[in-house]
């Protein structure tokens, strides 16, 4: 049981870490209407992106962005599935 409390702990830290380097590059989303990417959009995003649903409104646009999103991607499957088979293996 340890072991599913350290991955729900790591997924909120990757969570927060990832909201908060989403809202300093906020300019780099473009939004599905004209408004301006608010610091809400950034943390709905990473949320999105941390539970593996990826359903959002605004896309990031740069490739530094793009990298950001997909190292996200990336540290969810490793802290959700790796675990997982240790676990039940």
């Amino acid at each position: 049981m340890k072991i599913l409390i350290k991955v729900f702990l790591a997924n909120i830290i990757l969570y927060i870490i990832f909201a908060c380097i989403y809202v300093q590059i906020q300019n780099q989303f473009s939004h599905n209407t004209e408004n301006k990417v608010s610091t809400m959009d950034c943390w709905l995003f990473s949320s999105s992106i941390q539970a593996g649903c990826g359903f959002t409104y605004i896309t990031p646009t740069t490739n530094l962005c793009k990298t950001i999103t997909m190292a996200q991607t990336l540290l969810l499957i490793t802290t959700n599935i790796i675990p997982l088979i240790i676990y039940f293996a």
